[in-house]
């Protein structure tokens, strides 16, 4: 007994479910979901009545997500049968409504407009001229592109297939306006493109003069660039700032040299063209600073040799190469410690041990960089950092107990970049880096369901606008929609889905 009345309680909770048509509101255009501004409602509605003052006919526009557990096409016949949309004389009636939640759009007509709006004309409206919008959640802009061919051919001024030559046109029109003028465009750039690369091939003669400064290393090549020059007439004062330039940079030559024989070379060559000596001296002394210092920054036995040998050549004194041991050491430990990959850490293990680094500095060096792995891997960035992260962690012998800890709270760490994701890439890129370190799958769904939504651009809530004091006289529940009047359809329809 109890069983049957659970079961008759449900059947009439179903019937009361699927009977939540909205009451006729006294206005063309409803939206139940709150996806239009305040300002587009008063537009539509404006032009909606406008075009029912003028032809008769009666365009209802009804946008609501919950259908009740109808179909899109019977939710819209129901209501415009509830509504009494269109006059019983014409039969002149239409809905158009659209479930954003539902992703459906459907046009129902009735008696006195299915000749000009067949089924097949509103499903090719409803496809070509709505969904695109739709799909954007542009839907304002896909019911006006709707209503932009609904109403002239609904007022019989146009055929759908007249409507659509004459877009067609259109949109040839404007694509060949469209193709000629990046045509133009195209072929002033590949012209733009194509006197650059001549004048680049092809320099003048004066340019060729200039050039030739930034190649000179001797006196007598200076005086042949300069005697070129003027033979192709390139103004005096360009020449007297190429040969500054020049000197000028042979100076920088000598500060930048890193070997002794680069560094007497230069010198050699900044003297010969009438450099400055004092400048030369003092670009030679940072020179000689830049040699010692290069034994600190060795990090390897070959390279610390090469850089001492420099060093000594240049006049280091003892205490100056000692120093640059001690830094070389310092910072190959340091370095241990930063270890991003198995490579990098043998590479940098071997050195410091050649440097005469004690066992204990290499193990305390070492448990940093275990350190630094797990902390790469409790906070990812991706899933190549977190895979070389484990794998040195595992070298240097950090306890797998430790690893999967880590591992655990990367996966949080995944799943709140999922929350803050700020666009659908960073969303798929966070969801497989979460997957990847052991999150639940269904975690990482809900939590990329969420992101998702909040992706979704946000809509301002529409306020709603009625007629003045009056009242919609095709409509109520007197009202009659055609074809749908007294329960029989009769009408058509079409829609679409995206």
């Amino acid at each position: 007994m109890k069983r049957l009345l659970f079961l008759i309680t449900l059947a009439l909770s179903a019937v009361f479910c699927r009977a939540q048509i909205p009451e006729f509101s006294n206005r063309l255009v409803n939206d139940y979901a709150n996806v239009l501004s305040t300002d587009e409602v008063r537009s539509m509605e404006s032009r909606l009545r406008n075009y029912y003052d003028t032809t008769s006919n009666c365009i209802i526009v009804v946008i609501i997500n919950d259908l009740g557990g109808y179909e899109a096409s019977d939710f819209a016949q129901r209501l415009g049968e509830k509504w009494g949309v269109g006059t019983g004389k014409y039969s002149n009636g239409l809905v158009i409504l659209l479930s954003p939640e539902g992703h459906e759009v459907f046009i129902a007509t009735g008696y006195g407009l299915e000749g000009v709006l067949p089924d097949v004309t509103c499903h090719r409206i409803a496809e070509k001229y709505m969904k695109p919008h739709f799909r954007e959640e542009e839907y304002y802009e896909g019911l006006e592109a709707g209503l932009d061919i609904i109403l002239p051919v609904a007022a019989k001024e146009y055929s759908f297939e007249d409507l659509q030559k004459e877009q067609e046109a259109e949109d040839m029109e404007e694509l060949l306006g469209f193709l000629t003028s990046m045509g133009i465009v195209v072929l002033s750039l590949l012209l733009i493109v194509a006197i650059a690369s001549y004048r680049k091939k092809h320099p003048s003669k004066k340019k060729l003069a200039l050039q030739a400064f930034a190649k000179v290393r001797t006196r007598n090549e200076l005086a042949e660039a300069i005697a070129e020059a003027k033979r192709v007439r390139v103004k005096k004062e360009k020449v007297d700032k190429a040969v500054a330039d020049l000197r000028t940079q042979r100076v920088e030559d000598v500060a930048h040299a890193r070997t002794y024989k680069l560094m007497v070379d230069s010198m050699s060559v900044a003297l010969d063209l009438g450099a400055d000596e004092q400048q030369v001296q003092m670009a030679r002394s940072q020179a000689v600073a830049g040699i010692i210092g290069g034994i600190g920054s060795a990090r390897s036995v070959t390279a610390l040799q090469s850089a001492i040998r420099e060093a000594e050549l240049a006049g280091a004194k003892e205490h100056e190469i000692a120093n640059g041991r001690e830094k070389a050491l310092s910072g190959t430990l340091s370095d241990l410690s930063k270890a991003v990959s198995v490579k990098a850490l043998r590479n940098l293990e071997e050195a410091a041990t050649s440097f005469g680094a004690k066992s204990v500095d290499v193990q305390r060096a070492k448990e940093l960089a275990g350190r630094n792995a797990l902390s790469r891997v409790s906070s990812p960035k991706s899933m190549d950092d977190v895979t070389e992260a484990i794998e040195l962690a595992e070298k240097l012998g950090v306890p797998s107990a430790s690893i999967a800890s880590a591992k655990d709270a990367g996966s949080r760490h995944a799943l709140e970049k999922i929350a803050r994701a700020g666009s659908s890439d960073e969303v798929r890129e966070a969801a497989e880096l979460a997957l990847f370190l052991g999150a639940a799958a269904l975690a990482v769904a809900a939590a990329r369901k969420l992101a998702m939504s909040r992706l979704r651009p946000t809509v301002s809530r529409a306020g709603r606008s009625s007629w003045g004091g009056g009242s919609f006289s095709g409509g109520g529940s007197s009202g009659t929609f055609g074809g749908f009047g007294g329960g029989h359809f009769g009408g058509g329809g079409g829609g679409a889905k995206w």
